[in-house]
């Protein structure tokens, strides 16, 4: 019997926003399609200007080529996140001597779509979210200052938008040699129709979750990952543009699931030798309530990961997936409720709506008075008149 195969269509769109200082684009983006699955890889660099796109190339570099290396049958758990560790210690040492201040970084998520299912690995505040059935569901946590003051309580979402510490990061390539590659606790089972989307932070400083939703929507219904990446492009870029854009769109036409694929981790019991051997630590995950996602688990710090069996549904906090979890050939029917998203980061986000609102109050204002002075012979105008048709879409590719 033929082994099935993830039937994807990707797309990806870069750009450097409107801050000028800079237009020199630190973020990179690559897909290829390995022996192992399809690799849709993102990262972010830092250092300023051609340090930072430096390291981000370097990172993704290193990534493809450790991945694209594997022998078949390899686990791809520990692949993704062996490579990412490796990416981790290659930009380390672009940076010199280890007491140098100012050093090149990069933040980094990875996606590995195979028939076993779709292993997630990141570093760092660049996203993954995956849209299904109608909703958004964000498969990755920012390692961001913001993010564990939230986890701890010392702020609310509220108190998150625009704080003063948004753009510090507690975790990113080259900031140590061994890095703490953060691997999903479980594998997301791909199903028909998905999108997965990854994103640098100018995408999500300004563009909401449901901005992302609505966006992808009306792709999944013009069959066209060229416009969804398009349009977020132009939305960061119209909301100020505040630092590098870059975005992927991952459509899923066939999952190409094997017989018996599963969410839970096979626990590893033995890992190959990388050419590097890199030095392995453990820590039981300590359930979290995250902020802006649903995932549950804590990380496992270490440069290979080796994930733990999973935590129990009875200990406070600790839940399954939230995602629907499809068997090979089937459609889940588990809804799970999602909170709303939080507004964007940022202020250039929150402005217009003010305005908007100022606007409209003066408009409905007008109205009333000029039906109070002149009688309702006439009946009012529309406060927004519907346009002739409907915004153009790109064709898919």
């Amino acid at each position: 019997m033929t082994t099935p195969w993830p039937r994807i269509v990707v797309e990806q769109r870069t750009d450097p926003g409107k801050e000028p200082e800079k237009q020199e684009n630190e973020d990179a983006a690559r897909y290829v399609e390995t022996r192992a699955g399809h690799l849709v890889v993102l990262c972010d660099g830092m250092g300023g200007h051609s340090s930072g796109r430096e390291a981000a190339n370097l990172a993704i570099d290193t990534i493809v080529a450790r991945v694209s290396e594997a022998p078949a049958g390899v686990d791809a758990g520990l692949l993704i996140a062996t490579a990412v560790g490796e990416a981790g210690r290659r930009v380390f040492a672009l940076g010199g001597a280890p007491d140098k201040v100012g050093r090149p970084g990069s933040t980094c998520v990875a996606l590995l779509m195979h028939p076993g299912g779709t292993e997630i690995a990141h570093v760092g505040d660049s996203r993954i979210y995956v849209v299904r059935a109608g909703q958004i569901w964000p498969l990755t946590r920012d390692h961001s200052v913001v993010q564990e003051m939230l986890h701890a309580g010392l702020i609310t979402k509220e108190e998150a938008v625009g704080h003063p510490d948004g753009n510090k990061i507690t975790r990113a390539l080259g900031m140590k040699e061994e890095v703490e590659v953060e691997l999903r606790p479980d594998v997301v089972l791909q199903q028909r129709g998905d999108v997965f989307l990854t994103t640098s932070d100018g995408v999500t400083d300004v563009v909401a979750d449901s901005d992302l939703l609505a966006i992808s929507l009306l792709a999944i219904a013009a069959n066209s990952p060229a416009q969804l990446c398009e349009q977020v492009v132009q939305l960061a870029n119209a909301r100020g543009g505040p630092d590098n854009i870059t975005v992927q769109a991952v459509f899923v036409h066939e999952p190409g699931l094997r017989a018996g694929a599963s969410s839970t981790r096979a626990r590893i019991t033995e890992v190959p030798a990388p050419a590097a051997a890199p030095t392995v630590t453990e820590s039981v995950p300590q359930p979290t309530e995250p902020v802006m996602s649903l995932v549950r688990g804590g990380t496992m710090r270490m440069s290979v990961y080796r994930a733990p069996p999973a935590p129990p549904v009875s200990q406070p906090g600790a839940a399954a997936s939230p995602l629907p979890v499809a068997a090979a050939g089937g459609v889940a029917t588990t809804v799970v409720d999602v909170e709303e998203p939080p507004p964007p980061r940022g202020r250039g986000a929150r402005v217009p709506l003010g305005l908007a609102l100022v606007a409209l109050g003066a408009i409905a204002f007008g109205v009333g008075l000029r039906q109070l002075l002149w009688g309702g012979d006439e009946a009012p105008a529309p406060l927004v008149e519907a346009p002739a048709s409907p915004p153009g879409s790109a064709s898919a590719r």
